[in-house]
This record gives structure tokens, C-alpha cells and sequence, in this order.
């Protein structure tokens, strides 16, 4: 999840695999990941 966080804002997604659209963002990733640690406590 830090590595994720990391790359938010610096990772310009576009260049990463250009031939192909992304599955899902890093943002949208890092959400599901801080949603998941969330409910993984309760």
C-alpha cells in the first residue's frame, strides 16, 4: 500500500502500457487497498 501511495502523483499511468488501456488506475487500487485494510480491522 505505500508503494502505491508513492506512486500516486509521481507514475504518469499513460506511459506504463501504452498499447493497452489500464485495468484500474493506481488511485482507484490504492482506494480498494486503504478500503480493504479497513474493513480487514472491523
Amino acid at each position: 500500500m505505500l508503494a502505491l501511495a508513492e506512486a500516486y502523483g509521481a507514475v504518469d499511468e499513460r506511459a506504463l502500457r501504452p498499447e493497452e488501456p489500464a485495468r484500474r488506475s493506481i488511485g482507484q487500487t490504492l482506494e480498494l487497498a486503504v478500503r480493504t485494510a479497513i474493513t480487514s480491522q472491523k
